[in-house]
């Protein structure tokens, strides 16, 4: 709600190899993510669906919440996790390309007409 990015991985110093997703910052991602949802938005940007939310856990119980409350939501998805999010969401999204003039499009045809806001 305030345009303040949230790292989710730990630092593991500068000799590291690998890299490691804080479960403390994925709990408080968690709890914005569904504090955003409680005001009811127009729209619900998620930039997180990866291997914690491909495996059950993570932020899965609250993008789950915002669409069974009917949110529109953009999620965005690694190829490398479609097939958990394709089990998830069960054909009831619409899928598109990571463009601006395709999120724009889509938009247009959802919006809420009476919200009086820019695409």
């Amino acid at each position: 709600m305030s345009g303040e990015t949230l790292p989710i991985m730990q630092d593991l110093g500068a000799g590291a190899t690998g890299c490691r997703v804080d479960p403390s910052a994925i709990a408080l991602a968690a709890r914005l993510l569904d504090r955003a949802r409680a005001i009811n938005p127009d729209l619900l940007v998620v930039n997180r669906f990866g291997r914690l939310e491909s495996e059950g856990g993570g932020m899965l119980a609250e993008i789950g919440r915002a669409f069974t409350e009917g949110l529109a939501l953009i999620v965005c998805v690694p190829k490398r996790y479609s097939d958990a999010w394709n089990e998830f969401a069960a054909g009831l999204d619409a899928q598109l390309p990571p463009s601006r003039e395709a999120i724009d499009a889509w938009w247009r045809a959802i919006a809420p007409a009476a919200s009086g806001r820019a695409a």
